[in-house]
């Protein structure tokens, strides 16, 4: 057998894995054909403390356990702890993590793996690993699979590490530049600030329009990219304002900090994002954590009223002048203040003002401050 063509057509099938993962099980079908007899051969994902698995490339279970094998692996395995303290890029025996008599003995064992597994034992292979994550190699077999896997597994997994690590380093940055590149590509249009930030409160992307905010001093960014307050009451503001839209139950949330420039105070509003988990998602080392997880909107007073009476006249076709009159009200200005703020006179401002409620759809006060604050909102 030419273990280095096998070993490259296996490889092939890695890389192609970078843009369809389905490939994973490819790469378990050809492994499992080099071992003589009864072989199960997974790609394995888990957290670097053995929780969280998920088997993402499989091969050697009948259909009819697979999902009692599934579930119960990513469930209770007590196994993958040890499995994480494996060196990465070396073929390591099971014996050498466990043992095997004590194993057998376990319900976990005389359960579910008795009954599906071969009974020789079992060998892997930690491909990759990360701060949080490791992808994993593992073949389960019988007694004469043991015997050959140093004169033909070992070898061709030595021809292969080098090929399976590179081709998860690709699908890794594919991962998270997809994630973030097209969110990047759409605030980066927007005028009023935005950053994109990840579950852990690290800043993935940030518009020119958030970044001369950040300039301004009342926000700054650490150097692992996190966003802070300049004051320790802007800090808590902020950090209850993430703490909204990252938690368990991620929300919409808004704060106010003062700023004594000409451009009044900042706005800040974070939108949680709703999750994306797409199939490559479920085998790349890129931890959930990594990916953009919430939009935070930053508005001086002065560009939140140029955005929203914008939205207005757009939306509403209200002159400018009464998408203004609209914007004061809903601040809470009285109508002659807003009109002297306008340069109108009374007059002049309480027609146009029933004008923009005419056009708006609105009798009171109070239902026109509720339709440009949802406008409001919706510009940061």
């Amino acid at each position: 057998m030419d273990l280095d063509a096998e070993a490259q057509a296996i490889a092939a099938e890695a890389f192609r894995a970078v843009l369809d993962p389905s490939a994973w099980s490819a790469v378990a079908d050809r492994l499992a054909r080099m071992c003589e007899g009864p072989a199960i051969v997974s790609m394995r994902v888990f957290g670097a403390d053995g929780s969280h698995e998920r088997i993402v490339g499989l091969t050697g279970v009948d259909e009819t356990a697979l999902g009692a094998y599934l579930s119960h692996y990513s469930a209770i395995n007590p196994y993958n702890a040890l499995v994480t303290s494996a060196p990465d890029n070396r073929i390591t025996y099971d014996d050498a993590l466990i043992d095997r008599g004590i194993v057998r003995r376990s319900a976990f064992y005389n359960e579910w793996r008795h009954p599906i597994v071969p009974g020789g034992g079992g060998l892997l292979l930690n491909v990759a690993r990360n701060a949080q994550s490791v992808l994993a190699l593992a073949f389960d077999l019988d007694d004469r699979g043991m015997e050959i896997a140093p004169k033909r597994i070992e070898p061709l997994l030595a021809r292969l590490s080098a090929s399976l690590w590179q081709a998860t380093e690709l699908a890794q940055r594919v991962v998270t530049e997809s994630a973030s590149g097209a969110i990047g590509a759409v605030i980066g249009t927007m005028s009023v600030g935005a950053i994109a930030i990840d579950r852990l409160g690290h800043v993935v992307n940030a518009n020119d329009a958030a970044e001369a905010l950040f300039g301004r001093g009342f926000l700054y960014l650490d150097r692992t990219r996190r966003v802070h307050g300049k004051t320790p009451f802007a800090e808590s503001m902020l950090q209850y304002l993430l703490s909204e839209a990252l938690g368990a139950r991620p929300r919409t949330a808004t704060i106010r900090l003062r700023d004594y420039g000409a451009d009044g105070d900042i706005f800040l509003t974070a939108v949680p994002m709703v999750p994306e988990k797409p199939f490559a998602r479920a085998w790349a080392l890129l931890p959930d954590d990594d990916a953009p997880s919430a939009i935070v909107y930053l508005a001086t007073e002065r560009q939140r009223e140029i955005d929203v009476t914008r939205r207005l006249v757009v939306l509403f076709d209200l002159s400018s002048v009464e998408a203004g009159l609209a914007y004061a009200i809903y601040r809470g200005m009285k109508r002659e203040d807003a009109a002297a703020r306008l340069g109108l006179s009374h007059f002049e401002a309480a027609v146009a003002l029933e004008t923009a409620m005419r056009k708006m759809d609105v009798t009171r006060y109070r239902d026109l401050a509720r339709r440009v604050g949802h406008l409001s909102r919706m510009a940061g």
